[in-house]
């Protein structure tokens, strides 16, 4: 039995004191639903990876990649840009210090590039007169996001085992929050079934974000299965991963997840009988997703599906869609080619400093003057705060409507651009991850969570570098 018991752990691939730490005040938290209690056990694992620094049984860089992976987990999204920043600021130290850490190919490849967009991004600032506090809040969005970009591209450093591990940790850490949540907690959730209520340690209304963390931990451990279809046990952690996103009902996310992972299966997968028992699997969890989910669910999937005039008026977004790509550019070339601006229209950073998006920057602090440009008054302001809340196919969050708000077509040009690059530079399991961001990202701004932002990086890379390596075999 413990022989078991050791092999399953083997298995896990898990930083296992570091899991176990975390255990008792998991349940803590679910009894007593106080989610700022998450931060005593990652104060500890600080603390436990900056002593492993001083005995030399790991690096600086490494550590602070893990404490910024285990960062996704407490409840706020901006320890991680610290932890993210310390990291950055470590790497550029250390590739001064020391000879061939610095990828100097890539960059050299890359300042072509770099100068003209640069140039493009001052140029869109200056002449669309852009306040100071857009472009600040746009840089702190975006931070996470360019960072791990940055420092996966540029800085010669071997995270894969460290990054495999913390993951792996942090998935199966609220995992067994999910299953000591439902029977704790159990008459809770049949008061919230098409609620969230499934939230896992991330904090409130962070459903969706716990979805995509359970998802990218589904598509990681599927391509594993892919390479070594005689370890069923990554087919098992796949479909735990799978159960665990469900768990989060959150209906546009996973409608997006069936057609991403099905048109995978039918390009990418070779063995017929594989490929159809694939089918039958997703059937059966489509199945399984239909007659669990509310009849409020499935009638609005059914009227959306089969009546146009309710699909305008359920999926209100498309009317943003319409008035960002078609309305507006029509009269304005300026905003058709160059955008409103940086934080200026419909991102994150836009409806931060209009005043209401966070408490703290608000009409009432005269330190924080709101900044609330034509555009975003007239056509995104008035729906994103008539009704906090609503569902991510109702409010106008959206990639690709900041994106063309912001910078324009240029800008939409330049962000397809680098995602075709990261899609042609990947494997088989990265194409699935990204066709499935580059689809959420019609329902809101992911990049500029920055919990789903260094989940989705490190993980693309985290696979792109299994494709390379049999790390897989050594576990």
């Amino acid at each position: 039995m413990k022989n078991k018991i050791k092999q399953i752990i083997k298995i896990l691939n898990v930083h296992n004191k570091e899991v176990i730490i975390f255990l008792p005040f998991l349940l803590i938290i679910v009894v007593t639903n106080m989610l700022n209690i998450m931060y005593i056990p990652f104060i500890i694992i600080i603390a436990l990876k900056l002593l492993a620094v001083y005995y030399k049984k790991t690096s600086l860089d490494k550590a602070l990649l893990s404490i910024a992976i285990y960062s996704i987990i407490v409840p706020d999204n901006f320890t991680v840009i610290g932890a993210s920043g310390l990291l950055l600021l470590y790497c550029i130290y250390k590739s001064i210090k020391v000879k061939g850490c610095f990828k100097l190919d890539n960059f050299k490849k890359d300042i072509k590039i770099i100068i003209p967009v640069a140039i493009f991004l001052i140029l869109n600032i200056i002449i669309n007169v852009v306040p100071i506090m857009n472009v600040v809040f746009f840089g702190v969005y975006y931070f996470v996001f360019v960072v791990m970009i940055i420092i996966y591209r540029y800085f010669n450093i071997d995270f894969y085992k460290e990054v495999d591990k913390t993951f792996n940790s942090i998935i199966l850490i609220q995992f067994i929050y999910l299953i000591l949540f439902i029977p704790i907690r159990f008459q809770y959730i049949l008061t919230q079934l098409i609620g969230d209520w499934s939230i896992g340690t991330l904090g409130i209304s962070e459903g969706p974000t716990l979805f995509n963390l359970f998802i990218f931990g589904f598509m990681k451990y599927f391509g594993y299965f892919e390479k070594h279809k005689n370890k069923r046990y990554y087919l098992v952690f796949a479909a735990l991963c799978f159960l665990g996103a469900m768990s989060t009902v959150s209906v546009s996310l996973t409608l997006v997840f069936f057609v991403s992972f099905g048109l995978y299966i039918l390009i990418h997968i070779r063995s017929p009988k594989f490929k159809a028992s694939l089918i039958v699997f997703g059937i059966l969890m489509m199945g399984l997703f239909w007659f669990t989910s509310n009849p409020w669910i499935r009638n609005e999937i059914i009227k959306t599906a089969t009546d146009s005039q309710f699909r305008k008026e359920r999926i209100t977004k498309l009317k943003y869609y319409e008035d960002t790509f078609l309305t507006i550019p029509k009269d304005d070339a300026k905003f058709m080619i160059l955008g409103n601006g940086m934080g200026y229209y419909s991102s994150r950073a836009a409806l931060t400093t209009s005043g209401y998006y966070v408490s703290w920057y608000n009409y009432n602090k005269p330190y924080f003057k709101p900044t609330v440009s034509d555009y975003t008054n007239e056509y995104i302001k008035p729906s994103i705060y008539s009704a906090y809340g609503i569902s991510l196919t109702e409010h106008p969050g959206s990639q690709y409507i900041s994106i063309m708000g912001e910078f324009g077509l240029i800008g939409i040009l330049l962000f397809l651009i680098f995602f075709w690059k990261l899609f042609k530079n990947g494997g088989n399991i990265n194409k699935l991850m990204i066709g499935y961001f580059l689809a959420i990202l019609l329902l809101d701004n992911w990049i500029e969570f920055p919990r789903v932002a260094i989940a989705f990086v490190c993980m693309y890379y985290l696979i792109k570098e299994e494709d390379s390596q049999e790390y897989v075999d050594k576990v």
